[in-house]
């Protein structure tokens, strides 16, 4: 690929740069200089994004140079790795882009995003960077100009120094060996070999002694070109970013053609039917279930040491300490955990007053439906808004508790009730995406497919997935409204994201 800048000749430093190659080979450096081998340096970190601006039609970045290692942006960004918000997360429709991106981790090099932006199948609403993996850039491949690159000595790159007020220490061995090999460079150069607690403050460590340690540059690099052999590899910050210096990969992936755009996947969710026997079942062997989730395992000890459940939660409440508790519901829940999750929920509603009911029941009322409960769902969603007429609550917003109840009803078949429980949020929260998601549902049921879409629209265009039942995202209309605003959908087993 045609370089991005220009170098006067002879190049600068190379008798230097060839000297600290070998040392970093453990060869010489006439065998650095007619290194038959392509080569090329790459640098990541943190600071893109919030550093520099990238204008998508010229391909220039601002201030590519910065005032230290870290920051730089001197990069051959067609040849570079861009991970963007819009894509990482696999929310692809588009088919052939999504293959694509399943083997390069979510990635793309700068050549691709081109082709792809120039086909229309990606906006610049698309492209919000959130890293570069770049390819710094170089005046050829040979193994003299990757480290030319590297070491930002090409022509137009400044000279780095650390601050006069800072303790940076280059290691003693390259301290003695750059001053011996060049001394108006060997501030420059000593940035790139600080000792470790140096290199956290102001530039990089060479790991040369194991240049093929794993890092954050090297795994993205792989993932689109496994097993790309690295030559010496720098650690900045406190793992922030990495500089490499490595063979010159091949070329990436060609884009494929388009074949049109596909739902994609989501997990599925266990949807079987429980019954309540574990409300009956050992106490123990039920939060056995979610010992992972944190607070559990306090209980569980309680347990273990004689205590009872009731006990502990007396001593919870005895302590003002109740409320909390929820967090650790909520965490079941989360994991969709609902019978340890009810079973928690009832011993604490024993205790529970004022407007604690309303969160605890708020959440049993959410174990219960991942139970497929959705009539002791929809008592406890009753008993949680009557709580909050009469108490209020700080922590639960009031069309949430309407939301609920409005699926619950919907779930044992009262659409009507569905119907007016979804209206009375809307009322508090008319923008509340949720809402409408639930309404279209419903909507959809009654054949309003006008109606449905309208209601739909407004959820998934805010980017929110309604999180319905297959009843309602198997349905034609929803499909595509998923693929228009990238919603996932759970697809059966053995359907195909198409």
């Amino acid at each position: 690929m045609a370089p991005n800048i220009e170098f006067s000749t002879p190049m600068p430093h190379t008798e230097t740069i060839q000297a600290v190659l070998a040392r970093l080979t453990g060869t010489s450096p006439e065998a650095v200089a007619v290194d038959p081998g392509a080569y090329a340096a790459f640098f990541w970190d943190q600071s893109f994004s919030e550093g520099h601006s990238l204008d998508w039609d010229t391909w220039q970045v601002d201030d590519p140079y910065p005032a230290l290692v870290y920051g730089r942006a001197d990069f051959d960004l067609r040849a570079s790795l861009f991970a963007l918000a819009s894509l990482v997360d696999g929310k692809v429709t588009d088919t052939a882009l999504r293959r694509l991106l399943a083997t390069q981790r979510g990635l793309l090099t700068g050549a691709q995003i081109e082709v792809l932006r120039g086909a229309g199948r990606l906006t610049d609403a698309d492209l919000q960077i959130l890293y570069v993996y770049g390819r710094v850039r170089a005046d050829g491949t040979s193994l003299t100009d990757a480290g030319r690159a590297a070491f930002m000595l090409g022509e137009g790159a400044p000279r780095l120094a650390s601050d006069e007020d800072s303790d940076a220490q280059v290691e003693a061995p390259w301290a003695e060996a750059l001053a011996d090999l060049d001394p108006d460079l060997a501030p420059h150069l000593g940035l790139f070999f600080q000792d470790g607690e140096s290199a956290r403050y102001s530039g990089g460590a060479c790991v040369d002694d194991t240049p093929d340690e794993a890092c954050e540059l090297l795994r993205y690099l792989r993932a689109v070109w496994p097993a790309l052999p690295v030559v010496a590899t720098w650690w900045l910050g406190e793992g922030q970013g990495n500089l490499v210096i490595t063979r010159a990969p091949a070329e990436a992936a060609p884009v494929p053609a388009f074949e049109g755009h596909s739902v994609f996947r989501k997990p599925a969710v266990d949807r079987t039917p429980h019954t309540l026997d574990v409300l009956a079942a050992p106490v123990r062997d039920v939060l056995a279930a979610g010992a992972e989730v944190r607070g559990v395992g306090a209980i569980l000890a309680h347990l273990d040491g004689g205590g009872s459940l009731e006990q502990y939660i007396d001593g919870l409440d005895s302590r003002g300490q109740l409320l909390p508790l929820i967090n650790v519901i909520g965490g079941l829940c989360g994991k969709r955990l609902g019978q340890p999750a009810v079973v928690l929920a009832d011993a604490a509603l024993r205790r529970a007053t004022g407007a604690d009911v309303v969160l605890f029941e708020l959440n049993r009322a959410v174990a219960m439906s991942q139970l497929r409960q959705f009539g002791e769902a929809r008592a406890s969603g009753a008993r949680a808004l009557a709580a909050f007429a009469a108490h209020g609550s700080p922590h639960v917003r009031e069309w949430l508790l309407h939301k609920n109840q409005s699926w619950f009803h919907y779930k044992l078949g009262d659409l009507a009730e569905a119907t007016a429980a979804v209206e009375r949020g809307l009322a508090l929260a008319p923008d509340e995406p949720h809402l409408h998601g639930h309404r279209g549902a419903f909507l959809l049921a009654q054949d309003d497919l006008a109606g449905a879409a309208a209601a739909l629209e407004r959820c998934m265009a805010a980017g929110v997935d309604p999180s319905l039942d297959p009843e309602t995202t198997t349905h034609p209309l929803y499909r595509e409204l998923a693929i228009k605003h990238r919603i996932p959908v759970e697809l059966a087993p053995d359907e195909v994201a198409a």
